[in-house]
Protein backbone atom coordinates (compact mmCIF):
# COMPACT_ATOMS: atom_id res chain seq x y z
CA UNK A 1 0.00 0.00 0.00
CA UNK A 2 1.11 3.69 -0.07
CA UNK A 3 2.28 5.14 2.80
CA UNK A 4 0.20 7.66 4.08
CA UNK A 5 0.48 11.69 4.48
CA UNK A 6 1.35 11.02 7.93
CA UNK A 7 4.28 7.81 8.11
CA UNK A 8 5.96 10.35 4.91
CA UNK A 9 5.91 13.00 7.35
CA UNK A 10 7.27 11.43 10.09
CA UNK A 11 10.02 9.55 7.92
CA UNK A 12 11.20 13.18 7.11
CA UNK A 13 11.12 14.45 10.36
CA UNK A 14 13.22 11.19 11.31
CA UNK A 15 15.45 12.33 8.55
CA UNK A 16 15.84 15.90 9.17
CA UNK A 17 16.64 14.55 13.08
CA UNK A 18 19.49 12.47 11.72
CA UNK A 19 20.87 15.40 9.24
CA UNK A 20 20.75 17.52 12.00
CA UNK A 21 22.75 15.48 14.34
CA UNK A 22 24.93 14.08 11.88
CA UNK A 23 25.82 18.06 11.26
CA UNK A 24 26.52 18.86 14.47
CA UNK A 25 28.50 15.83 15.19
CA UNK A 26 30.95 17.49 12.27
CA UNK A 27 30.81 20.74 13.69
CA UNK A 28 31.81 19.36 17.06
CA UNK A 29 34.62 17.53 15.31
CA UNK A 30 36.14 20.34 13.86
CA UNK A 31 35.75 22.19 17.12
CA UNK A 32 37.73 19.62 19.25
CA UNK A 33 40.26 19.66 15.98
CA UNK A 34 40.64 23.33 16.47
CA UNK A 35 40.84 23.51 20.20
CA UNK A 36 44.06 25.68 20.65
CA UNK A 37 44.57 25.87 17.21
CA UNK A 38 43.15 28.68 15.49
CA UNK A 39 42.97 32.06 16.41
CA UNK A 40 40.18 33.15 14.15
CA UNK A 41 37.51 32.19 17.15
CA UNK A 42 34.69 29.94 16.92
CA UNK A 43 32.46 28.26 13.99
CA UNK A 44 30.38 31.34 12.42
CA UNK A 45 26.98 30.35 11.78
CA UNK A 46 26.67 33.04 8.68
CA UNK A 47 27.02 31.21 5.38
CA UNK A 48 29.25 33.32 4.04
CA UNK A 49 31.64 33.65 6.62
CA UNK A 50 31.78 29.94 7.45
CA UNK A 51 33.61 28.88 3.96
CA UNK A 52 36.60 31.08 4.31
CA UNK A 53 36.33 30.49 8.38
CA UNK A 54 36.83 26.76 7.24
CA UNK A 55 39.54 27.49 4.86
CA UNK A 56 41.57 30.07 6.92
CA UNK A 57 41.43 27.39 9.80
CA UNK A 58 42.63 24.39 8.04
CA UNK A 59 45.55 26.73 6.69
CA UNK A 60 46.49 27.25 10.35
CA UNK A 61 46.00 23.92 12.11
CA UNK A 62 48.61 21.58 13.12
CA UNK A 63 46.82 18.40 14.58
CA UNK A 64 46.66 15.52 12.21
CA UNK A 65 42.66 15.13 12.47
CA UNK A 66 42.54 18.87 11.69
CA UNK A 67 42.64 18.87 7.96
CA UNK A 68 39.90 15.65 7.68
CA UNK A 69 37.92 17.05 10.02
CA UNK A 70 37.21 20.37 7.94
CA UNK A 71 37.24 18.41 4.81
CA UNK A 72 34.38 16.47 6.22
CA UNK A 73 32.37 19.40 7.09
CA UNK A 74 32.99 20.91 3.77
CA UNK A 75 31.71 17.59 1.79
CA UNK A 76 28.50 18.39 4.12
CA UNK A 77 27.68 21.32 3.08
CA UNK A 78 27.06 21.13 -0.66
CA UNK A 79 28.32 22.85 -3.39
CA UNK A 80 30.34 25.40 -2.27
CA UNK A 81 32.59 26.05 -5.37
CA UNK A 82 31.83 29.73 -5.58
CA UNK A 83 33.14 31.05 -2.27
CA UNK A 84 36.15 28.76 -2.35
CA UNK A 85 36.85 29.58 -6.12
CA UNK A 86 36.96 33.21 -5.12
CA UNK A 87 39.45 32.17 -2.14
CA UNK A 88 41.72 31.06 -4.79
CA UNK A 89 42.60 34.88 -5.14
CA UNK A 90 43.32 35.55 -1.70
CA UNK A 91 45.92 37.82 -0.48
CA UNK A 92 47.59 35.25 2.10
CA UNK A 93 49.52 32.31 0.54
CA UNK A 94 48.53 29.83 2.53
CA UNK A 95 45.01 30.56 2.24
CA UNK A 96 45.11 30.90 -1.81
CA UNK A 97 46.89 27.26 -1.98
CA UNK A 98 44.59 26.15 0.52
CA UNK A 99 41.63 27.07 -1.71
CA UNK A 100 42.76 25.62 -4.57
CA UNK A 101 43.69 21.98 -3.21
CA UNK A 102 40.42 22.41 -1.43
CA UNK A 103 38.49 22.60 -4.93
CA UNK A 104 40.26 19.10 -5.81
CA UNK A 105 39.63 17.37 -2.70
CA UNK A 106 35.65 17.96 -2.75
CA UNK A 107 36.20 17.45 -6.50
CA UNK A 108 34.44 20.06 -7.75
CA UNK A 109 34.18 20.05 -11.63
CA UNK A 110 32.96 23.08 -11.72
CA UNK A 111 36.14 24.57 -10.03
CA UNK A 112 38.49 23.12 -13.66
CA UNK A 113 38.55 26.00 -15.57
CA UNK A 114 39.78 27.95 -12.30
CA UNK A 115 42.65 25.79 -11.76
CA UNK A 116 43.56 25.26 -15.73
CA UNK A 117 44.16 29.27 -15.13
CA UNK A 118 45.99 28.39 -11.68
CA UNK A 119 48.36 26.06 -13.90
CA UNK A 120 50.54 29.68 -15.07
CA UNK A 121 50.37 31.27 -11.74
CA UNK A 122 53.59 33.16 -11.08
CA UNK A 123 53.67 31.11 -7.58
CA UNK A 124 55.32 27.26 -7.82
CA UNK A 125 52.90 26.49 -4.90
CA UNK A 126 50.00 27.14 -6.39
CA UNK A 127 50.66 25.74 -9.54
CA UNK A 128 51.71 22.61 -8.26
CA UNK A 129 48.32 22.62 -5.98
CA UNK A 130 46.35 23.38 -9.27
CA UNK A 131 47.82 20.40 -11.03
CA UNK A 132 47.01 18.33 -7.81
CA UNK A 133 43.79 19.46 -7.75
CA UNK A 134 43.08 18.59 -11.39
CA UNK A 135 44.09 15.06 -11.34
CA UNK A 136 42.03 14.54 -7.89
CA UNK A 137 39.09 15.62 -10.05
CA UNK A 138 39.63 13.75 -13.66
CA UNK A 139 37.90 15.92 -15.70
CA UNK A 140 38.12 14.67 -19.42
CA UNK A 141 37.48 18.60 -20.64
CA UNK A 142 41.04 19.95 -19.37
CA UNK A 143 43.06 17.45 -21.20
CA UNK A 144 44.20 19.95 -24.09
CA UNK A 145 44.57 22.47 -21.49
CA UNK A 146 47.04 20.12 -19.77
CA UNK A 147 48.85 19.29 -22.60
CA UNK A 148 49.31 23.07 -23.82
CA UNK A 149 51.24 23.78 -20.45
CA UNK A 150 53.72 20.42 -20.85
CA UNK A 151 54.28 21.78 -24.29
CA UNK A 152 56.11 24.86 -22.34
CA UNK A 153 56.51 23.78 -18.76
CA UNK A 154 60.80 23.23 -18.02
CA UNK A 155 60.81 21.86 -14.31
CA UNK A 156 61.17 18.71 -13.84
CA UNK A 157 59.06 17.86 -11.01
CA UNK A 158 56.16 20.34 -12.89
CA UNK A 159 56.00 18.76 -15.58
CA UNK A 160 55.78 15.04 -13.34
CA UNK A 161 52.85 16.30 -11.94
CA UNK A 162 51.39 17.51 -15.20
CA UNK A 163 51.64 13.72 -16.54
CA UNK A 164 50.02 12.74 -13.84
CA UNK A 165 47.00 14.84 -13.86
CA UNK A 166 46.42 13.09 -17.30
CA UNK A 167 46.21 9.87 -16.02
CA UNK A 168 42.71 8.31 -16.03
CA UNK A 169 41.50 11.14 -18.94
CA UNK A 170 39.10 9.12 -21.37
CA UNK A 171 40.49 11.69 -23.48
CA UNK A 172 42.23 11.55 -26.75
CA UNK A 173 44.84 14.58 -26.06
CA UNK A 174 45.35 12.46 -22.90
CA UNK A 175 46.03 9.40 -25.12
CA UNK A 176 48.20 11.24 -27.46
CA UNK A 177 50.51 12.91 -24.79
CA UNK A 178 51.33 9.92 -22.42
CA UNK A 179 51.56 7.50 -25.24
CA UNK A 180 54.34 9.28 -26.47
CA UNK A 181 55.62 10.43 -22.92
CA UNK A 182 55.67 6.85 -21.81
CA UNK A 183 58.34 6.26 -24.30
CA UNK A 184 60.89 9.38 -22.89
CA UNK A 185 64.45 8.92 -21.78
CA UNK A 186 63.55 11.10 -19.02
CA UNK A 187 63.04 7.79 -16.21
CA UNK A 188 60.34 9.91 -14.01
CA UNK A 189 58.46 11.51 -16.76
CA UNK A 190 57.82 8.03 -18.32
CA UNK A 191 57.04 6.34 -15.14
CA UNK A 192 54.57 9.17 -14.54
CA UNK A 193 52.89 8.24 -17.92
CA UNK A 194 52.50 4.55 -18.00
CA UNK A 195 50.91 4.85 -14.22
CA UNK A 196 48.72 7.14 -15.50
CA UNK A 197 48.10 4.93 -19.02
CA UNK A 198 47.27 2.31 -16.14
CA UNK A 199 44.51 4.56 -14.49
CA UNK A 200 42.90 4.59 -18.10
CA UNK A 201 42.04 1.25 -17.87
CA UNK A 202 40.73 1.31 -21.43
CA UNK A 203 41.50 -1.16 -24.41
CA UNK A 204 43.70 1.82 -26.20
CA UNK A 205 45.64 2.64 -22.78
CA UNK A 206 46.55 -1.22 -22.41
CA UNK A 207 47.70 -0.81 -26.42
CA UNK A 208 49.85 2.04 -24.64
CA UNK A 209 51.28 0.09 -22.32
CA UNK A 210 51.68 -2.67 -24.63
CA UNK A 211 54.10 -0.36 -26.82
CA UNK A 212 56.17 0.18 -23.54
CA UNK A 213 57.09 -3.39 -22.80
CA UNK A 214 58.09 -4.15 -26.26
CA UNK A 215 60.31 -0.52 -27.11
CA UNK A 216 61.37 0.58 -23.92
CA UNK A 217 64.88 0.49 -23.26
CA UNK A 218 64.19 1.25 -19.45
CA UNK A 219 63.68 -2.39 -17.19
CA UNK A 220 62.45 -0.37 -14.92
CA UNK A 221 59.62 1.46 -17.24
CA UNK A 222 58.76 -1.78 -18.73
CA UNK A 223 58.11 -3.47 -15.24
CA UNK A 224 56.30 -0.36 -14.24
CA UNK A 225 53.96 -0.94 -17.84
CA UNK A 226 53.54 -4.96 -17.09
CA UNK A 227 52.29 -4.18 -13.29
CA UNK A 228 50.11 -1.60 -14.85
CA UNK A 229 48.66 -3.63 -16.85
CA UNK A 230 48.14 -6.46 -14.39
CA UNK A 231 45.81 -4.03 -12.49
CA UNK A 232 43.43 -3.48 -15.89
CA UNK A 233 40.66 -6.31 -16.07
CA UNK A 234 40.23 -5.81 -20.01
CA UNK A 235 40.69 -8.49 -22.38
CA UNK A 236 43.15 -6.68 -24.47
CA UNK A 237 45.35 -6.24 -21.07
CA UNK A 238 45.12 -10.18 -20.33
CA UNK A 239 46.07 -11.24 -23.67
CA UNK A 240 49.53 -8.79 -23.47
CA UNK A 241 50.20 -9.91 -20.33
CA UNK A 242 49.68 -14.08 -21.67
CA UNK A 243 51.94 -12.99 -24.24
CA UNK A 244 54.71 -11.50 -22.17
CA UNK A 245 54.17 -14.20 -19.93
Amino acid sequence: REPTKEEKDLVAEQAARQASSHQSQLEARVAAAMRGESSLGPEPTDQDELIPWLVRSRAQCQKMDCPAAILARMRALGDISGPLLKMTDDPAASVRRQAVELVGLLQLKSGSPRLLELLDHPEGLVREAACRSLGWISDPAVAPGIVARLRSANRSGFRVCLIGALGGLDAPAAYEYLEGASQSRNQDEALAAVRGLGQSKTDRAAKGLEAVVMLSESVVVKLAALDALGGMETKSAKKILRGAA
